[in-house]
C-alpha cells in the first residue's frame, strides 16, 4: 500500500493480485480532506471498496470449489435460498437488480435444474422458486464460501466488535432504505 499526502489531497493506491488479471490490480482512491463531511465521503468509498473487493473474493471461492455458474446466477440462487418463503424476484428487483436479468436467471436456472416455480409464480413468470436437490447443494457450498468470507472479513475483530459492526451496518441500511424519495 502507497499513501501519499500533499497539502487538502490524500491518495491511497491498493494493489491486489486478482486471479483472473495478469498483473496486479490498482485501486487508487483520491479524496479531499477539506470539508466536514470528509469522513462520511470516505466511509462511501470504503463500503463501495468492500463491496467490490467481496464480490470479487466470493467468485475466486466458487472458482476454487469448481463452481463454474455465472456470478449474477450465483447471487440470485443464493437469494432463492436466503428467501425461501418470500418473493424472490421482488427481493432482487429491490436491490437495484434489472428486471429483465432476473427473469433470464431465473428461467436458466430452473432449465439447470437448480430451482423450480412454487408460489404466485405462473408459466410465464417466475416470482417464486423453490431450490431443488441439485440446487439446495450447490447453495450449501454458497452458504460455507460465505461463511469463509465473513470469517476473513472479520479476522481480527472480537465478538463484540463484531455484533457492533453488524448493528451500525443495519442502521446505516435503514437509514439509506427509509430516507425520503429524491425529489
Amino acid at each position: 500500500m502507497h499513501t501519499g499526502a500533499r497539502g487538502d489531497l490524500a491518495s491511497i493506491t491498493v494493489a491486489f493480485t486478482h486471479t483472473r488479471q495478469p498483473h496486479p490490480l490498482s485501486i487508487t482512491m483520491t479524496a479531499f480532506h477539506h470539508s466536514e463531511g470528509a469522513m462520511e465521503s470516505r466511509i462511501i468509498d470504503k463500503l463501495a471498496e468492500l463491496s467490490f473487493l467481496s464480490r470479487a473474493r466470493l467468485s475466486e471461492l466458487a472458482r476454487r470449489e469448481g463452481i463454474t455458474l455465472p456470478t449474477f446466477q450465483l447471487r440470485v440462487l443464493s437469494v432463492v435460498g436466503r428467501f425461501p418463503d418470500q418473493a424472490q424476484q421482488a427481493i432482487l428487483q429491490r436491490r437495484g437488480w434489472d428486471k429483465g436479468q432476473v427473469a433470464r436467471a431465473f428461467r436458466e436456472l430452473e432449465q439447470q435444474g437448480l430451482i423450480e416455480r412454487c408460489g404466485s409464480s405462473t408459466a410465464r413468470r417466475i416470482s417464486e422458486a423453490a431450490l431443488t436437490a441439485e440446487g439446495r447443494a450447490l447453495f450449501e457450498q454458497l452458504e460455507k464460501i460465505r461463511s469463509e468470507l465473513a470469517a476473513t472479513m472479520t479476522a481480527g475483530c472480537t465478538p463484540e466488535e463484531t455484533r457492533q459492526f453488524d448493528a451500525l451496518l443495519e442502521r446505516v441500511l435503514g437509514n439509506v432504505g427509509d430516507a425520503p424519495p429524491v425529489s
